[in-house]
């Protein structure tokens, strides 16, 4: 009979909200944003298969997977093409049983939208403050409204609301010293190549993927100074495509035919930053998912993966768990020894990415040859076998009693 009140309708916001209904609590979600194609912005990512394993217990994995490519391989390679690294990437899939996953962003927010029954989400809906006691949580929105219920779930991003508020006075995010360029293009041919390539240069960076039919998304990561990228995209960075051609010039196939296909308008760019592991994530009626608590860099792809995986645990807590105060506790205590190791690794492997002194880089390419196929396909494939927490039987959602104060 418990009633979940979200904030954030991102990635991790929505799984959380299906997983909640799916079990049968009633669930409110805010969102900040008034335009849902706000919601659905962005370019491409790889939905690893511990994320679609999560998924599948929700019931959304074949549509989600349907509106993207699947993923054969990863390779790592030199500016000129020579091979470091490579994973079988598909063969891990079809052994933990979910697909690898490249998608547009906004049609997997699409998909998870799409699976939120009508009145449960609601949009432009700030939330400013939240007061908590015996009986349950009072959010107070922007304008004046309330809504009570009996658990709050801040969902709500790098610069959480409900963190700063729950955890102490906001601070800045950690910016990692590196910024992301990105764009979505088609392809000659009938489908794009199911490869996941990454080209590592001294201090620049360019990945490409497939995201569904003939589009193929592609990525530049560079060293910048802090505050030099400013965020934005199309007439904003006019000239950005430019200078992208400039310095990704002779680097190997297909890195200057997808830059010269991609029409300027869909170019963004934005800087990267994370946040330290921390060991509390709420108190009380309150706590935390996603990037809210454990925000990361790109490296590992696992950012939104941790953020689905958090969506699903935190569903069979509450779910097995009378207490709903204490499900919350037994939720983090699962969560924040899961993702602050992910943290760590990406946040390390990013810093190795800045490498510039041909030496340093020399060092790296031969880590990443005997590495990569060892010591870290290891751990990928340790990553992908997470096993969740036992899932509930479905019911109908019910309508709760109105929390008590």
């Amino acid at each position: 009979m418990t009633k979940v009140i979200i904030v954030g309708a991102g990635i991790g916001g929505l799984t959380a909200a299906i997983g909640l209904r799916r079990a049968g609590l009633e669930v409110k979600l805010y969102e900040q944003r008034t335009d849902p194609r706000m919601i659905e912005s962005g370019g491409g990512m790889v939905l690893q298969p511990n994320a679609m394993r999560g998924f599948q217990q929700l019931g959304v994995a074949d549509q989600v997977a349907a509106a993207g490519s699947v993923l054969e391989r990863f390779e790592w390679c030199t500016p000129k093409g020579n091979r470091l690294a490579g994973w079988p990437v598909g063969e891990v899939a079809r052994k933990v049983g979910a697909p690898m996953v490249g998608i547009r962003r906004m049609k997997l927010q699409g998909a998870l939208t799409g699976a939120i029954e009508d009145g449960a989400l609601e949009l432009g809906a700030e939330v400013t403050g939240f007061s908590e006691d015996a009986g349950g949580v009072t959010v107070q929105l922007a304008g004046g409204a309330e809504e009570r219920g009996d658990l709050l779930i801040g969902a709500d991003g790098i610069n959480s609301t409900v963190r700063s508020l729950s955890l102490g006075p906001w601070t800045e995010p950690r910016y990692a010293g590196y910024a992301l360029w990105f764009g979505i293009t088609e392809v000659d041919g009938s489908a794009a190549d199911p490869t996941f390539r990454e080209l590592d240069g001294p201090g620049a960076r360019f990945i490409s993927f497939p995201v569904g039919g003939r589009e193929v998304y592609w990525s530049a990561i560079a060293n910048a100074a802090e505050g030099t990228i400013a965020e934005g995209g199309g007439a904003e960075i006019e000239g950005d495509k430019e200078m992208l051609l400039r310095r990704h010039a002779g680097w190997a196939p297909p890195t200057e035919s997808l830059l010269e296909a991609t029409d300027p308008s869909v170019i963004y760019r934005r800087e990267i930053a994370d946040r330290d592991p921390i060991k509390k994530w709420g108190a009380g009626r309150v706590t935390l998912l996603g990037d809210a608590a454990h925000a990361m860099t790109i490296n590992l792809g696992q950012g939104a993966c941790q953020a689905i995986e958090d969506g699903v645990v935190l569903t069979n807590c509450l779910a097995a768990e009378d207490d709903p105060i204490a499900a919350l506790r037994s939720y983090e205590v699962k969560r924040i020894a899961r993702t602050a190791p992910v943290v760590r690794r990406s946040r390390m492997i990013g810093e190795m990415g800045q490498w510039t002194n041909p030496l340093a880089c020399r060092v790296r390419n031969q880590i990443q040859r005997v590495v990569f196929p060892t010591v870290a396909f290891r751990e990928f494939k340790q990553t992908m076998a997470y096993e969740f927490p036992p899932a509930p039987e479905p019911v109908s959602p019910r309508v709760s009693r109105p929390a008590s104060g």
